[in-house]
């Protein structure tokens, strides 16, 4: 994990839209079932933060590499 990697309090998709703005949530989920992060339950949606959803370390991994390729996808 690189030191800049940190998941902000939200939404696994407002997360996302960090890297990409025009990402939907229908497309977020698409992309979190590619990672395989549907099989525990992740949507766009998932509250993620302090109080919230908490992610095991493979997940939080699959959540930053997501994010990354997010903000690679329409360039």
């Amino acid at each position: 994990m690189a030191a800049a990697d940190h998941l902000f309090t939200g939404t696994l998709g407002s997360n996302w839209r960090l890297a990409d703005a025009a990402l939907t949530d229908d497309e977020t989920d698409e992309r979190l079932a590619q990672l395989r992060l549907n099989d525990s339950g992740l949507t766009a949606r998932t509250l993620v933060g302090p109080g919230e959803r908490q992610l095991s370390g493979g997940e939080l991994r699959r959540v930053y590499l997501g994010r990354a390729l997010a903000a690679t996808r329409r360039s």
